[in-house]
């Protein structure tokens, strides 16, 4: 159930992030991706408290359940494909 939750939001949600990131934990460097100077964000639990408010509002108006495990579920789907300004060296 958890994968398919976790698909579910990477497949549904790519419009709430398509004009900024969402300040997932990451190391955002296309040149080198272990670079722990490009490490930034938040990670699961931060990020949760950091956005709860927001997400709930969200969670309700798409009939989601306003639970942890559902929160968490959506921070592991957006996490892998959150990007910052420069990550994807698309502007060099």
């Amino acid at each position: 159930m958890a994968k398919n939750t976790a698909n579910y939001y990477q497949n549904n949600v790519a419009w709430l992030y398509q004009e900024k990131h969402l300040g997932t934990l990451g190391t955002y460097s296309i040149i080198d991706p272990e670079d722990e100077l490009y490490r930034e964000g938040l990670d699961e639990d931060d990020w949760i408290v950091e956005n709860v408010d927001w997400l709930a509002d969200c969670f309700e108006n798409n009939q989601v359940p306003i639970e942890e495990c559902y929160f968490r579920f959506f921070y592991q789907a957006i996490n892998p494909q959150d990007w910052r300004c420069s990550s994807c060296a698309g502007c060099m």
